[in-house]
């Protein structure tokens, strides 16, 4: 009988530690999954605000646009400027709203929703010099994107960048939006910090019932 209880008291140790590492590693990749999940989710969802924005910008205003400071003041240029004011105040999440150009290899504003009397404001025509070599491309082949975390003048961002092309395809233009990478990083680490806390919850959930077990088995009482 007391080898019986012995090897009991041994199964059941060895199935409460297995069970134990087995909460323990699916905690692990649950908490990894979901940040993945947050973060892919926030990607499409700001992407999609994007395509859809620029899917109601005019482009028969856009397309009479220079790309230089003499759009500024222009029926054209205000309009659109009007345009992106609103959706920036709609979506008060993002920080900045504007239209890129391309030449060449180069990028530069169109059009920007901040305030004219910002030191943050961009004025038609004013290059963007940190659009890397995939940026270049992307537009060249009017592929919409996410992009981030990255650095760039302004500081740190999560961005979406859709095409904005004429009728006839061909491309007029970029809508940006730009959300601070700390919004971002701090929604998803309340994500991760979630998740490890239900784990961990469960895993000393598990641990007390297995201590309470041993503890009652005929085995281990004096």
């Amino acid at each position: 009988m007391k080898n019986m209880n012995k090897s009991k008291n041994t199964l059941l140790l060895s199935v409460g530690i297995l069970l134990l590492l087995v909460v323990a590693t699916s905690g692990y990749f649950a908490t990894n999954y979901m940040a993945q999940k947050i973060e892919a989710d926030e990607r499409s969802n700001l992407l999609l605000r994007a395509e859809t924005i620029a899917a109601l910008i005019d482009v028969n205003d856009l397309s009479t646009l220079t790309g230089s400071s003499s759009d500024t003041g222009t029926t054209a240029h205000n309009n659109i400027k009007m345009a992106l004011e609103s959706v920036r105040a709609i979506n008060t999440d993002t920080r900045f709203v504007y239209i890129l150009g391309q030449r060449g290899d180069s990028q530069f504003f169109y059009a920007d929703a901040e305030p004219t009397e910002s030191s943050d404001y961009s004025l038609p025509g004013d290059p963007y010099a940190d659009a890397l070599p995939a940026d270049i491309a992307n537009y060249k082949e009017k592929i919409p994107y996410t992009k981030g975390p990255y650095t760039d003048a302004w500081g740190n961002w999560f961005s979406a960048f859709a095409p904005i092309t004429a009728p006839d395809g061909t491309m007029l233009g970029q809508l940006g939006m730009d959300i601070e990478s700390e919004k971002l990083l701090l929604r998803i680490t309340i994500v991760k910090q979630a998740t490890i806390i239900i784990f961990t919850l469960l895993f000393l959930s598990v641990l007390v019932v297995l201590i309470l077990l041993r503890d009652e088995s005929p085995f281990t009482r004096k």
